[in-house]
């Protein structure tokens, strides 16, 4: 989601409205994003953003465990910073 406003840029609506005879008509057609849908997608990235750093904190630990790297109390913590 980008925000413009809530309005189409010319750039995107170039993209968007490539098949349709009247592209100019974007700014007219603009999406709008209530605060519930900005809440919905807030919580969805934060979401993703909590799943990625706990699956690459557990990554980095199995990765160390696996190749025996001794890693220092900071090295610990850095990880430990995923979460």
């Amino acid at each position: 989601m980008v925000h413009h406003g809530g309005i189409y840029t010319f750039g995107y609506a170039s993209q968007r409205f490539a098949r349709r005879d009247v592209p100019e008509l974007a700014h007219w057609s603009s999406l709008i994003v209530s605060a519930k849908d900005y809440k919905h997608w807030a919580v969805f990235l934060l979401d993703m953003a909590r799943k990625i750093a706990a699956i690459s904190k557990k990554a980095l630990q199995d990765y160390a465990e696996d190749e025996r790297i001794h890693m220092s109390d900071k090295q610990k913590r850095a990880i430990d910073f995923f979460a």
